[in-house]
């Protein structure tokens, strides 16, 4: 999702480069569109990560567990 003609252009050329590169063995089928209406979060949800980063709730590709399996499965990740 967009909020101007920048962000659009730029994420339309990076598809297009990633297609033209063959990043991926499938067509990349995501769509560039407007972002639209936006509501901001409560209070309690933003940051939520940082501030339950022990909960089991809370899913990051960037938590040490999910480095972990990465590292150990990286030959059955996808990109």
């Amino acid at each position: 999702m967009y909020t101007g003609a920048e962000q659009k252009e730029k994420a339309e050329d990076y598809i297009r480069k990633l297609s033209a590169e063959k990043t991926f063995k499938d067509p990349i089928v995501t769509e560039v569109k407007p972002l639209g209406k936006f509501y901001k979060a409560e209070e309690y949800h933003q940051r939520y990560f940082a501030k339950n980063r022990g909960e089991n709730v809370c899913h990051s590709p960037f938590t040490p567990k999910m480095e972990e399996f990465a590292q150990k499965y990286k030959n059955l990740l996808k990109g």
